[in-house]
């Protein structure tokens, strides 16, 4: 994700937006267009979003890309009808490579909504035997939004000791001339999306997990 710094201008708010985006990988390219005060400048050759047309797997639409736990998770139908939703960057990778990226992204969400629909499930809500793209969307975001939109999760100490040792990654923070609010915000928000990345990892790491290779070849 670039990120771009307004002189003097650092909205927190629009921060948290990114920051969430990125921590769910649902960013779409209308909502990357749509840019945001604190994107860095990437130059001039910042690489283009990878044309959805080549990502496009060419065959049976019920064949199933990924397996978890021995179950259909992703099809080609699925697969292809949402890569509106997980854009990546042409860096030069072929196809199967590039792919491989979305399918990861993909897993990723597939994931979070599994926990999410667990959770809602422990708790006496009746999460429904199947949802609908839109569905899982606003679910992970339920999830994303109590697991990093809270910044009374971490505390300011916290945040203070995460950026002293991760000077390197606030480097634009520290020249946008910011308030301390903001800048506090943008830290907390940074360690609370880190965190939620590590727990996906790790419920990642508790599903058997099986992607059709061949497949992402063709």
């Amino acid at each position: 994700m670039k990120y771009k710094r307004s002189a003097g201008n650092f909205d927190g708010r629009a921060v948290l937006f990114e920051l969430l985006i990125a921590a769910i990988t649902l960013a779409c390219s209308r909502q990357q267009a749509a840019g945001s005060p604190v994107q860095q400048h990437a130059g001039p050759s910042a690489p283009e979003i990878y044309p959805q047309g080549r990502l496009e797997v060419n065959a049976d639409s019920g064949i199933a890309v990924v397996m978890i736990g021995g179950e259909p998770a992703i099809t080609v139908e699925e697969f292809n009808a949402r890569l509106r939703e997980f854009p990546i960057r042409d860096e030069g990778q072929d196809a199967a490579a590039a792919r491989k990226q979305v399918v990861d992204k993909m897993i990723d969400l597939k994931i979070i909504v599994r926990e999410a629909a667990r959770r809602r499930s422990s708790g006496g809500r009746e999460s429904g035997p199947t949802l609908d793209y839109a569905e899982e969307r606003g679910l992970a975001q339920e999830m994303v939004r109590t697991s990093v939109a809270n910044p009374l999760l971490v505390s300011d100490d916290e945040a203070e000791k995460y950026y002293a040792e991760h000077k390197q990654m606030f480097q634009e923070l520290d020249a946008s001339g910011s308030s301390q609010e903001e800048r506090m915000l943008f830290i907390k928000f940074t360690l609370l999306s880190k965190r939620f990345k590590e727990k996906v990892r790790s419920w990642r790491s508790q599903q058997t997990i099986e992607i059709s290779e061949d497949l992402l070849k063709r």
